[in-house]
């Protein structure tokens, strides 16, 4: 069954470029089904979904995160119409700045199948070889306020939460949402 979903988070990344860190993920990253929201190895925000039987398709921003700076992020996947977005936008955005960056891709996958996995902060399920998945692609930097919503937010949905809109307010889509300042 096709849904449409929603990860978004702030970042503040420490080490970019230092290998593919996971940063809102459920299942597995490569073969059995999953998603996740992540930095890829060369400093730029990514997603990526599996929709089972080795089917990944990633689609990543063209330009990078800047390091020791907070970010607004999303990735939103619209099931209905087969299209993805990646958003970011940093908290230091001045007129020019290249570092917000919004794009659309188009997606193949037509349904994401259940994951056995559970969801993850700061990291993800990732099946080396023959043995069973394990946590890995560590996040190094913070996470503040991830949030997982229903369905595919709309760029002005996502730019509200950045400029400090509630994730409830979307409700009911909100399906998850931490804020890390509530102690």
């Amino acid at each position: 069954m096709p849904f449409s979903f929603t990860l978004y988070a702030w970042v503040y990344p420490t080490t970019i470029g230092k290998g593919v860190q996971g940063i809102l993920t459920k299942g597995v990253c490569d073969g059995e089904g999953g998603l996740g929201l992540y930095v890829d190895s060369g400093g730029l925000l990514a997603l990526s979904i599996n929709g089972g039987s080795g089917r990944t398709e990633r689609f990543r921003l063209s330009v990078p995160l800047s390091e020791g700076c907070w970010h607004a992020v999303a990735g939103t996947y619209d099931a209905h119409r087969r299209e993805v977005c990646l958003h970011q936008e940093p908290v230091r955005s001045h007129p020019g700045d290249v570092a917000a960056s919004h794009e659309r891709f188009r997606s193949n996958i037509r349904a994401l199948p259940p994951t056995k996995n559970g969801l993850l902060f700061a990291g993800a399920w990732c099946r080396e070889s023959t043995g069973p998945a394990r946590v890995s692609k560590f996040f190094n930097g913070k996470i503040d306020r991830p949030s997982i919503f229903s369905q595919a937010l709309s760029e002005a949905e996502i730019i509200s939460l950045a400029r400090g809109a509630s994730p409830l307010s979307f409700s009911p889509s909100a399906v998850a949402a931490w804020d890390g300042s509530k102690g």
